[in-house]
């Protein structure tokens, strides 16, 4: 299908026009998708759970995020955050701080704690693990229709609710 739909894309000034039209349009549609998303993070979810939700992503900068915490949360939060410019996601306890130290006492007991969800660790992150597919890269399609149906939703809440069981009423 795809040979197809390449042949049809290209064969003549007219389809070519209309693909990069298409093409150039979708940032465009993504960008108003990420102000739902806002929405569903910041009042949605935060509010449901009794955080405070966080939303910075800009895909101009490198390590955009959102993310979850509570009011006297000081070193740490439970973030989702893409790579780089890249839209490869991972999420865990992100630091307010980078800790030079990589095995400091606080850092090695948020990785104890949430060791059975199988996680690495870093100077900012005590905890972190790729998202599984279909959340794991967002420049496929299927990211941006979770958030249309609002399928993101619950997959969100539920990533937070497993971290917040795990520490165990632990303040970051």
């Amino acid at each position: 299908m795809n040979k197809e739909l390449i042949d049809l894309l290209i064969k003549d000034k007219d389809s070519l026009t209309a693909s990069f039209t298409i093409a150039n349009t979708v940032d465009v549609a993504c960008d108003k998708l990420l102000v739902k998303l806002k929405t569903i993070v910041e009042e949605d979810i935060a509010n449901e759970l009794g955080l405070i939700g966080e939303f910075a992503i800009d895909w101009k900068k490198r390590n955009s995020y959102f993310c979850f915490y509570k009011e006297d949360w000081k070193l740490a939060s439970i973030s989702f955050q893409f790579q780089y410019y890249d839209k490869d996601m991972i999420y865990g306890i992100a630091r307010e701080n980078e800790c030079l130290n990589i095995k400091d006492p606080y850092g090695i007991e948020i990785f104890e704690k949430l060791a059975p969800m199988g996680g690495e660790l870093s100077t900012w992150w005590p905890f972190y693990k790729s998202v599984e597919q279909p959340f794991d890269y967002w420049g496929n399609i299927e990211p941006w229709t979770a958030i249309v149906d609002e399928s993101v939703k619950p997959w969100i809440k539920n990533k937070v609710i497993e971290i917040l069981n795990l520490l165990d009423g632990k303040d970051l």
